[in-house]
């Protein structure tokens, strides 16, 4: 265990860890620049929690079957742009989380009064993996509500170039903007790339209006960087194929630019958050595959 859970002060994780058991790391900002992993089949196998979590070039946590769970809360963001939880690679060195069958949680959620300034998220991830296998599931909850930055955006979650897989278990992204942001959206990819993956859990990606709105919110936004780089279902080679159910669920949603590609024998379902959609909806782009 690295600090103790009332601890507020930064750490960094400089040299790898391997150990037996599970991992446990509490401070303020952390940043894990070293491998973790953790041999532990079951319960927790790797916790991090702090006000935000910096992972980098083409750092990795591992377990054999146990959890991973990565909570970012409290932090006030400043003039800068800000993530509270970040996963990204270097070049080809992917930054991967791998559970091997335990459950991947990460939530992530701002504190009270921000200043003004830069583009705030509460999660980023670039090239970057989340995988588990067997019934493991992936869940994902970004929120910007109390960062009240107005003048810039302020998402639940802005990935580029990221895979999120499972075999069975289900995969949840719940993402809500800031309540008092210019440009409020939950999930916003903008000419970037996603693949949400799996044999047969369900796939469910909310986009929720943050409570207490003063500013302007746009909702989910889908843009591919290229013809079908936003994935839901099967991949056809580290999933060959997909029965997941898909559902996007927000008040406000856009599909632009290019085709998002559904490929999977399940249902795919398009709907509001509440009673009806509060903007115009083109499905258009949906490539859902027969």
């Amino acid at each position: 265990q690295v600090g103790k859970s009332t601890n507020t002060s930064d750490v960094s994780i400089d040299s790898a860890i391997t150990i037996n058991g599970p991992i446990t790391v509490y401070g303020g900002v952390i940043n894990v620049d070293a491998n973790l992993a953790s041999t532990a089949t079951t319960g927790d196998g790797v916790v991090i929690e702090g006000q935000r979590i910096l992972q980098d070039n083409g750092v990795d946590t591992t377990t054999q079957g146990a959890d991973i769970s990565y909570t970012a809360a409290n932090f006030l963001s400043t003039a800068d742009s800000e993530s509270l939880i970040v996963i990204n690679g270097s070049g080809a060195n992917r930054s991967i989380l791998n559970a091997s069958g335990g459950d991947i949680t990460i939530n992530s959620s701002f504190g009270g009064t921000s200043t003004e300034g830069g583009a705030d998220r509460a999660i980023s991830f670039i090239t970057a993996d989340l995988i588990t296998s067997g019934s493991g599931s992936i869940s994902l909850t970004g929120d910007a509500t109390n960062n009240t930055n107005s003048s810039s955006t302020a998402w639940g979650m802005q990935p580029d170039d990221t895979t999120i897989q499972t075999v069975s278990g289900d995969i949840t992204l719940d993402m809500t903007g800031g309540k008092s942001s210019s440009n409020s959206r939950g999930l916003a990819l903008d000419s970037q790339s996603i693949q949400l993956l799996s044999s047969s859990g369900a796939i469910t990606v909310r986009d929720i209006q943050p409570t207490g709105l003063t500013g302007n919110y746009y909702g989910l936004y889908l843009s591919p960087s290229s013809a079908n780089a936003i994935l839901f279902g099967a991949n056809g080679t580290t999933v060959p194929s997909s029965s997941s159910n898909v559902v996007i669920e927000a008040d406000k949603a856009a599909f632009v630019n290019q085709p998002i590609l559904f490929n999977t024998s399940g249902t795919v379902t398009v709907r509001p958050a509440g009673a009806s959609f509060s903007s115009s909806l083109d499905t258009t782009l949906l490539n859902i595959a027969s």
